[in-house]
C-alpha cells in the first residue's frame, strides 16, 4: 500500500505537474467562495447578450475566457485551441488536473451526440447537493478545432 502512495506523492512533487495542478485548484478557490451568491462577485460589466452572461473578472489557467451566467447559478470557462486535436489534449489535461484537485470525488464520464457531427465528452465531479463541476469537450466529426468548457454549477440548473 505504501509503494503506490509514495509513487503518487513523487509524481505530485514533479515541478511542472505540481505547478499546473495547483494553479487550477487555486484558481477555483475564489469561484467556490463566490458560488453561494450566484458568482455575483466575479461579474464584470462586460455582457455577452446572446448568451446572457457577464464576462468574469478572473480566468482559470489555460482557458481563453470565463463567464457568469445571468440566469442560473453557473460560472463557466471556455478554451478554443486552434489546432486539430488540441482540444482533446487540453480536455485530457484539465480532467487529470481536476482529478488531482479532488482525489476523493468520484468522477462520472460519458459521451453523447450534441448535434449532428458533434460529440460531447463529459466528465462530472459531484461537490455535494446540487453543486458540481462539469468538463465538456466538444469534438467535431470533420476533425475541425474543438472546444473545452468547464462549468461550476452551484444549485439547480435547468436541463443540467
Amino acid at each position: 500500500m505504501r509503494r503506490p502512495l509514495a509513487a503518487a506523492a513523487l509524481l505530485l512533487l514533479t515541478p511542472a505537474a505540481a505547478a499546473q495542478d495547483w494553479a487550477l485548484c487555486d484558481g477555483l478557490r475564489p469561484v467556490f467562495a463566490a458560488g453561494p451568491e450566484r458568482f455575483r462577485a466575479l461579474r464584470t460589466e462586460e455582457v455577452w447578450t446572446s448568451a446572457e452572461v457577464n464576462r468574469a473578472s478572473i480566468t482559470l489557467p489555460g482557458f481563453d475566457s470565463c463567464y457568469v451566467d445571468q440566469v442560473t447559478p453557473t460560472f463557466w470557462c471556455l478554451a478554443r485551441p486552434a489546432e486539430r486535436g488540441a482540444a482533446t489534449a487540453f480536455g485530457d489535461s484539465v480532467r487529470g488536473r481536476l482529478d488531482a484537485c479532488f482525489p476523493v470525488l468520484t468522477r462520472r464520464s460519458w459521451d453523447e451526440e450534441a448535434e449532428p457531427g458533434v460529440r460531447r465528452f463529459v466528465s462530472q465531479w459531484p461537490l455535494g447537493g446540487e453543486r458540481r463541476l462539469r468538463l465538456i469537450e466538444r469534438r467535431r466529426a470533420d476533425a475541425g478545432p474543438g472546444a473545452v468548457f468547464l462549468y461550476v454549477y452551484w444549485g439547480a440548473v435547468r436541463g443540467g
